[in-house]
């Protein structure tokens, strides 16, 4: 595939190829075996203390670790996916937080190589690989109604020394 330049960077493309694969996340599909959320708010900053929709997705970049190799860097970009979701009746908050992080980890392994566009577009491949490390989650309103949590991932990715738009192999 041939890399065509743009003025974004590659780690600005995964960034935006993570925020497109959530959005189009569709409670009930794929029929054969359909997600049980949508994500209502997907966004690039924190989620602030308002929750207007029932599942809500922030997507961090906290940290870039490049690692100098012969004419390349190898980065390690660590994302922090924060969230926020209202319980559906009749389920407890420890069994739905496991289902919340299921559809997180899911999602980010459906295409662990990041291609953008999604996997079937033919788009360029811009990571090497997703690896998830840590996760938290609290109840968040006194009715035990709303949980918050986060997942934290590294994407790893090369780029060419002297253009951070141009990725490597």
């Amino acid at each position: 595939m041939a890399f065509t330049a743009n003025e974004l960077s590659i780690k600005e493309r995964i960034l935006v190829e993570l925020k497109r694969r959530f959005e189009v996340q569709v409670k009930g599909a794929p029929a054969a075996d359909p997600y049980t959320l949508e994500w209502g708010t997907v966004q690039r900053e924190p989620l602030g203390d308002q929750r207007r929709k029932e599942h809500e997705l922030a997507i961090l970049d906290r940290s870039e670790d490049p690692v100098l190799e012969i004419q390349n860097y190898h980065v390690l970009l660590d994302v922090e996916l924060e969230y926020s979701s209202q319980l559906p009746a009749g389920d407890d908050p420890s069994t739905w937080n496991a289902n919340v992080q299921a559809q997180i980890s899911r999602k980010l392994h459906e295409d662990i190589f990041m291609t953008e566009g999604g996997v079937d577009s033919g788009g360029d491949i811009l990571a090497l690989s997703v690896t998830e490390r840590n996760s938290d989650w609290v109840v968040d309103d006194e009715n035990d109604r709303r949980i918050e949590g986060f997942k934290n991932i590294t994407i790893m990715f090369k780029r060419k020394i002297a253009d951070p738009r141009d990725r490597v192999g």
